[in-house]
């Protein structure tokens, strides 16, 4: 009986090896279930799911994190500033392309 049973339990401990090396291999955040654009951070003493730019800053001993819509308008912000610089460029290589022409 004895015999019987350390068999099994060696059966069930190489049965599970594999399960055990796959359950440890987390390297990729896609798995996670972590939506696209967020991160974990931890902050102070708990872990917060939040986009991977945004700003937390702390105000005396309170931590203030960055509201959607702060966060928002800041993306769109930067996102305009960008479009304008490629905007000139763009603009200055259409000029420089059209006086060969001439």
């Amino acid at each position: 009986m004895r015999k019987n049973i350390m068999i099994l339990s060696i059966a069930l401990i190489m049965a599970l090896c594999p399960y055990a090396a796959y359950a440890q291999d987390d390297g990729d955040e896609d798995d996670s279930g972590m939506p696209p654009g967020m991160v974990a951070r931890k902050v102070g003493g708990s872990n917060i799911i939040m986009p991977k730019d945004a700003i937390v800053r702390k105000q005396g001993d309170a931590l203030i994190y960055e509201d959607i819509n702060e966060y928002a308008a800041r993306k769109f912000m930067e996102i305009e500033k960008r479009l304008s610089k490629i905007d000139a460029a763009l603009e200055s290589i259409h000029k420089e392309l059209q006086e060969p022409k001439k």
